[in-house]
């Protein structure tokens, strides 16, 4: 019915003339007269902004009509703000005051979702760090829910247990970030999420023994790791790797630190725990006697043994065996001197009676 109303309409109104007359006769009073209205020229269509996201506004206008303007949404007035989720033409046309319609004008209004923002890495373990980058926003300003500003930004995340079934392997935190345009407001946010993985605690270190003599053995275990036990030896002061394995036997010449971490099956790794000490010394030696009851004056010899190192005697002799004078009675002593250090001295009393 309204394409019928401005075809009609459209076929008064098209004509270039007015006032002409159609039929004529000698008597003026006779003559019937036709105004044909003018068609009000098509509206001029611009808007705000070319592209907008989902969930901001672009705001069009129309010009070049001395009428009113009437949208294809059915409203009136000379601009019109949209905000459409998708691509959407809008189109408009002038109405003159004698209720002549011209020509619409239409205009394309696109719309674009919120391209999805990237993590770098976005699998990470407690504790460290991820890049968070968002793209598009040329000339808006970027936002995201943590408060941070600017298309690239740092975050550090951290584990939660219980956040995500199964636990505790890991947990995940959404970061999404927004672009605002000075004249077209905020758009819809857009997401990405980090997964978390657990960290597993620092291995707490157990021996036995704990303190051994030289080139004896100790096995370190570590109680408290599900995952790999990483093993360090301190050497020069500078700790070396020295194996895996939820426990360790080690033989020793000297005193030593060993150190240890957990690595789970997602490669998070503990801090190392702090220096564990084996203690290694050197053995107090074994001392026999020649004899054990002897007249004065006869000579005895004492031999040491079980040191892998050098003898020490407390006069100097530095041989396992040593003849003793027994002439006076005293007290002999021997040390053990290794890789360990120097032993506690075995102590060989002679006694006159």
């Amino acid at each position: 019915m309204q394409k019928s109303i401005l075809a009609l309409m459209a076929i008064f109104c098209a004509l270039s003339f007015k006032n002409r007359v159609f039929a004529q006769s000698a008597n003026p009073s006779d003559t019937l007269k036709v105004i044909i209205r003018l068609l009000p020229s098509k509206p001029s269509l611009s808007k705000n902004r070319d592209s907008i996201y989902v969930g901001q506004a672009v705001t069009l206008t129309a010009a070049n009509c001395n009428g009113t303007i009437a949208w294809s949404n059915g409203t009136t007035g000379n601009s019109l703000t949209v905000s459409p989720n998708q691509t959407q033409f809008y189109a408009a046309f002038c109405t003159s005051t004698f209720g002549c319609v011209g020509l619409k004008d239409s205009i394309k209004v696109n719309v674009q979702n919120v391209p999805i923002p990237t993590a770098s890495p976005q699998t990470i373990c407690d504790g460290e760090s991820t890049t968070l980058t968002a793209y598009g926003c040329s000339g808006g300003s970027i936002k995201w829910n943590t408060g941070q500003t600017g298309a690239v930004t740092v975050v550090n995340p951290t584990y939660s247990a219980g956040s995500v079934t199964p636990s505790p392997i890991y947990s995940e935190t959404t970061y999404s970030y927004t672009c605002t345009y000075p004249n077209n407001g905020q758009s819809q946010s857009a997401s990405v999420v980090v997964k978390v993985n657990f960290r597993p605690q620092v291995p707490v270190i157990s021996a036995s023994p704990t303190t051994i003599f030289t080139n004896g053995s100790s096995t370190m275990s570590v109680s408290n790791c599900s995952g790999t036990v990483q093993w360090q030896k301190e050497m020069a002061n500078t700790w070396t790797d020295d194996g895996t394995g939820a426990s360790k036997t080690v033989t020793l010449s000297k005193t030593s630190n060993y150190r240890a971490r957990c690595t789970s099956a997602q490669n998070c790794s503990s801090a190392y725990s702090g220096a564990f000490i084996i203690t290694v010394s050197s053995p107090v030696p074994n001392v026999t006697a020649s004899a054990s009851d002897v007249c004065q004056g006869t000579s005895v010899t004492l031999t040491a043994s079980g040191c892998s190192g050098t003898y020490k005697w407390g006069a100097g002799q530095t041989t396992p065996s040593i003849m003793v004078n027994t002439q006076t009675g005293g007290v002999y002593e021997v040390t053990c001197q290794d890789t360990a250090g120097i032993s506690a001295a075995k102590r060989i009393k002679f006694t006159l009676q």
